[in-house]
């Protein structure tokens, strides 16, 4: 039996992870699903908590439960997201919440894990997601914290669907 993929992306604004994640998630033989990072740390809160960090923490146990959740009711899963916090001149970056996922992993059998660092020139990371002055500090920080374990993918002037297609044979998947 396939073994359930669990891909991880991972990467600044305008790399494409949210496209990729998608394209990627339609290329997985059966059930598969996107869980978007960023959704639950910004979008599901309203009304946010004064404590950045408690209001992360809760996020991250979410997460845990999701991909729990997916991967034993049978689900491929892509979660994407910056992984990556920038609170002044504090870098906080969150492999420690990849382990936690990974020793989660280990009590459901038949899952595979891999993780990605989507990478692009700063110049079209800007062309894609705007001229944004904080990105030149961003894009520096992810180069100063590399993801642990992770492949690292270049998506400068690469189609989202090209990106997809090279991550899935990265997987296993078929080549066509």
């Amino acid at each position: 039996m396939r073994p359930l993929e669990l891909v991880f992306l991972r990467g600044t604004a305008g790399v494409g992870k949210s496209t990729v994640a998608r394209l990627l998630a339609a290329r997985l033989d059966g059930k598969s699903a996107v869980i978007a990072v960023d959704d639950l740390l910004h979008n599901w809160i309203v009304n946010h908590d004064p404590d950045a960090s408690r209001e992360e923490a809760l996020g991250y146990r979410q997460l845990r439960l999701l991909v729990s959740g997916y991967l034993r009711a049978g689900y491929h899963l892509v979660v994407e997201g910056r992984w990556l916090t920038l609170d002044g001149a504090t870098h906080r970056h969150y492999d420690h919440e990849l382990v936690a996922i990974r020793n989660l992993m280990s009590t459901i059998p038949n899952v595979r894990a891999l993780a990605f660092t989507l990478t692009a020139s700063l110049a079209d990371v800007q062309s894609r997601a705007g001229d944004n002055l904080s990105l030149a500090e961003i894009h520096a920080a992810y180069a100063a914290h590399p993801f642990r374990d992770a492949i690292e993918v270049d998506t400068s002037g690469t189609p989202a669907a090209d990106v997809a297609a090279l991550i899935h044979r990265q997987l296993g998947g078929p080549t066509g």
